[in-house]
């Protein structure tokens, strides 16, 4: 759940302390986060039904986001932020983190402050028009901003490991986003016990993913999800709004 502030003089006062407190990210650092994010997925066990991905060539991904990037910062230069058809990657998770690439790319050249609130609306502005775009993408990552992202920031504040943060944020995207009713109730039912982080919850996840292959359900947006998830949590939220 995101508060919006009360009162002018505390939205202009937060406003404030956030742009003191921003770093840039470099370019560098920026492609490094996609790397980290797709290897934490790659390398996540115990290997699930509910999270089909086989891994990716990571140095040839690397390149089209730096394309994406420098796109970014090109149109810039014209303040026109079209995105070029011919750069985006075809497969659903490639093709949002390429958009995300070009509104840090965007925005970098600007200096405007790289937060995930202003990266997820830039994307579904620049987005507008595009076909075909990832539905995710399009609407600004909703999904991630309003579930994933919240649930993923706070056990990271927490300090617990990677493999936790997704495989939690995963049970709480099969709660509330599964297109099965079957597993949005067993997946609410295991958060209720405390998810990944209650007493067999692990056991319980591995429980859950066999039954839910033996249903033939399938969740193929899932690490697309993920993706996007664990790329934006390396982003300050910053305010909702901001000029």
């Amino acid at each position: 759940m995101i508060l919006l502030p009360q009162n002018e003089d505390t939205v202009m006062s937060e406003m404030v302390a956030f742009r003191q407190g921003t770093s840039m990210p470099s370019r560098e650092t920026i492609l490094r986060y996609v790397v980290e994010t797709v290897n934490q997925i790659t390398e996540l066990e115990p290997a699930l039904h509910l999270l089909p991905w086989s891994g990716v060539n990571s140095a040839i991904h690397e390149q089209r986001f730096a394309q994406c990037y420098d796109e970014g910062l090109c149109a810039a230069q014209t303040s026109a932020p079209n995105v070029p058809q011919g750069i985006l990657p075809s497969t659903d998770w490639a093709q949002g983190i390429g958009l995300l690439c070009f509104a840090a790319g965007y925005m970098s050249a600007g200096e405007r402050p790289l937060t995930h609130n202003q990266l997820c609306d830039f994307v579904k502005q620049a987005a507008v028009g595009l076909s075909p775009i990832e539905g995710e993408a399009a609407s600004g990552f909703s999904t991630v901003r309003s579930i994933a992202l919240p649930v993923f920031r706070r056990l990271q504040r927490d300090g617990h490991a990677s493999r936790v943060l997704l495989l939690q944020t995963l049970l709480h995207l099969v709660a509330w986003k599964s297109a099965s009713q079957y597993a949005r109730q067993q997946a609410q039912r295991l958060l209720w016990m405390g998810g990944i982080l209650g007493e067999g919850g692990e056991h319980s996840l591995l429980v859950l993913d066999k039954a839910l292959r033996e249903e033939a359900v399938g969740e193929k947006s899932l690490p697309a999800l993920l993706i996007f998830t664990s790329f934006l949590a390396h982003f300050p939220a910053g305010p909702v709004f901001i000029d």
